[in-house]
């Protein structure tokens, strides 16, 4: 009766989430309809923060700097080429020569999770000893092709309201590692933050302390909230294993692992293994920023 009873409980939670997601795609990297809501493409988008959208009206009814997405990162940490300068693509006339930056160029248009020495070679039409003469190896090839995504990528311009700020940085990290399969596990094998990415999060961490919150927090806040950006992508395939997990588990282990789970806590563990991430990512991060309001002056 009891295994009956925890194979059933199971089997519901996961229904009722299924259910309640009908349509939607439980991995990172899928589009939704309602991503058209704050102008980032191909990706779902969170509610907007405190019940309105970004650009509305803060807190006590003070009207904030419309959040502006589309801004070259040269705009922002003083890179000396916009990205449309960066990422300028061939559309005729003669195959320009091998460069780094055309083979990084190749790696992001295959993607990183594709992106090999024999597909970049395929694509560019070139021998793997030409591609080795210019980017040295893989790791390195794929390194570089990050910092140029990252360079070329448009940043949100950080408006003058701190929660708006933090928002928008989650909000573009999501967009850009859906933009970029498998940019979080290269960014994990290499040999630390790059440049541009560093230069970034530099800049944003001094934007919050100037409006307000503490140096510390505001180093904590962006460290916090890239890595629970980063590590909800980077653990798609162990939410997938977990799922075959459970699915070839007796009934006699199924049981014990959910016998005294209360019914409301299940169907959240089962909606945070096969729904869209994004809510529950939401969610973590609203309760980061309650804790932070707490010990950051009021405004």
């Amino acid at each position: 009766m009891a295994t009956a009873l925890g194979r059933s409980r199971c089997g519901e939670a996961i229904e009722t989430v299924n259910r309640d997601s009908s349509g939607r795609d439980s991995q990172p990297g899928r589009a939704s309809s309602e991503c058209a809501r704050v102008g980032l493409p191909g990706r779902r988008t969170a509610s907007a923060p405190f019940g309105r959208e970004p650009g509305g009206h803060g807190l006590a009814g003070r009207e904030l700097t419309p959040v502006r997405y589309h801004v070259p990162m040269g705009e922002l940490i003083g890179t000396d080429r916009s990205a449309s300068e960066i990422g300028a693509r061939r559309v005729g006339g003669p195959t320009p020569r091998l460069s780094a930056d055309l083979i990084a160029d190749a790696v992001i248009e295959i993607g990183f999770d594709r992106a090999s020495m024999s597909s970049v070679g395929r694509h560019l039409e070139c021998s793997h000893g030409a591609l080795y003469r210019h980017v040295g190896d893989l790791d390195s090839m794929l390194h570089l092709a990050v910092t140029r995504a990252i360079v070329r990528f448009e940043w949100p311009v950080l408006v003058d309201e701190w929660r708006e700020v933090v928002w928008n940085e989650v909000r573009a990290w999501w967009s850009f590692c859906e933009q970029h399969p498998g940019f979080v596990t290269v960014l994990a094998s290499g040999p630390g933050m790059p440049s541009p990415m560093s230069q970034r999060s530099v800049a944003v961490a001094v934007h919050l302390n100037r409006l307000g919150v503490s140096g510390d927090d505001a180093l904590l806040i962006i460290d916090i909230v890239m890595d629970m950006v980063h590590d909800t992508f980077h653990r798609s395939g162990q939410r997938r294993a977990v799922i075959d997990r459970a699915l070839t588990m007796s009934a006699a282990e199924l049981d014990a692992h959910v016998a005294s789970v209360p019914d409301d806590m299940l169907e959240t563990m089962a909606s945070t293994l096969i729904d869209d991430p994004w809510p529950w990512l939401e969610r973590k991060l609203q309760l980061l920023m309650n804790g932070v309001e707490t010990i950051t002056p009021g405004e």
